[in-house]
């Protein structure tokens, strides 16, 4: 039997909750021992429009931080013929992703960052959600994936 915790690491980096109004910031994930790190962005509502970034930092505490480029996928609202469906992989700039009022609301958005995307000198990458002036209801879950040492327990990518 696999068991996807053995060969993954997820970490729930911001709860299912309102970010009205308000900026939320994940911890910095360091690529020291994995190769690819996700952030899965399951979405609620949006009653206004918010924006996704994605920053590379040069330590665990958010310092040297530089918003980059960054490549994503969407998933079909919940509960719909889609559900299970993802899009194209698409590329976004520095600027990042409009989460957009009512077009948005029940999708999945997962970002895809490999090692070597990150600029020289980086080694950890964060999300921040920048919550519109309405109801902005989601929740950011961090997998790491493409372990450089095989573990019966995933290492922290969190320091």
């Amino acid at each position: 039997m696999s068991q996807i915790t053995k060969t993954m690491n997820f970490a729930h980096l911001v709860a299912p909750i309102d970010s009205t109004g308000v900026t939320k910031t994940t911890d910095e994930l360091s690529f020291e021992n994995y190769k690819h790190i996700s952030f899965l962005i399951p979405i609620g509502n949006l009653a206004a429009d918010a924006t996704l970034t994605i920053e590379e930092c040069t330590s665990a505490a958010g310092a040297g931080n530089a918003a980059m480029a960054f490549n994503y996928r969407v998933c079909g609202a919940a509960g719909g013929a889609t559900e299970d469906t993802w899009g194209t992989l698409t590329a976004v700039a520095s600027t990042g992703l409009t989460l957009a009022n009512g077009s948005d609301d029940g999708k999945m958005f997962i970002v895809e960052i490999d090692d070597f995307e990150l600029s020289a000198g980086f080694g950890w990458v964060r999300a921040i959600l920048a919550g519109g002036a309405g109801a902005t209801l989601c929740n950011i879950i961090g997998i790491c994936s493409e372990s450089r040492h095989s573990s019966a327990v995933m290492t922290s990518a969190i320091s």
